[in-house]
């Protein structure tokens, strides 16, 4: 690439003095997908589709057009809560499924013995929904707080994004940790 000209130079000064800095309620494209595959490595199972987890949300992210980390992080926590909500719906089906082949005839009552053989582990995935359910309603109602806050008169510039969606390192020893990723008791 060659030196810029005079004339080039000086069109770069007019337009910077024009500019009002990043247009709030946007994400950079490499930020957003950084954040994309950080998160869906975090929170999607080796035999779940990854690539619907990431197309739930880039939907989330249209829709809501964070401007800064604090609400990024509430938009990820009400993807990572619908997810797990709509896991929770898959494995009561696979619970009913399974439990309804191994019973003779059809119909509703083999729906009903299935579910009543199975209560424990649907009770269970019930719990799960209405906990995802709730952190997804508490994540969307801080999201519309916190917009309501940062529109009032005088409040300050929001923050840059960033692309911390994991407490662990990737590679073992990035972190300084001495392990290989996280360890639950």
């Amino acid at each position: 690439m060659g030196t810029r000209t005079l004339k080039q130079i000086e069109a770069s000064r007019r337009n910077g003095a024009m500019s009002r800095g990043p247009v709030p309620g946007t994400m950079a494209a490499e930020i957003l997908e950084s954040r994309k595959q950080l998160l869906a490595g975090t929170v999607v199972l080796r035999e779940e589709a990854k690539n619907r987890f990431i197309s739930l949300m880039e939907s989330m992210f249209e829709e809501w057009r964070p401007a800064n980390e604090s609400e990024a992080a509430l938009v990820e926590n009400m993807v990572m809560a619908r997810w797990r909500q709509l896991r929770s719906a898959g494995f009561q089906t696979e619970i009913i499924g399974n439990g309804m082949e191994k019973l003779q005839g059809s119909g509703p009552s083999r729906a009903s013995i299935a579910v009543a053989e199975n209560e424990h582990a649907i009770v269970s995935c019930l719990r799960s929904e209405t906990i995802y359910e709730r952190q997804y309603h508490r994540a969307l109602r801080s999201l519309t707080h916190l917009r309501l806050q940062r529109n009032r008169p005088g409040k300050s510039a929001s923050s840059p994004l960033s692309t911390a969606t994991s407490t662990w390192p990737e590679e073992p020893g990035d972190g300084g940790d001495g392990g290989d990723g996280p360890h639950c008791p």
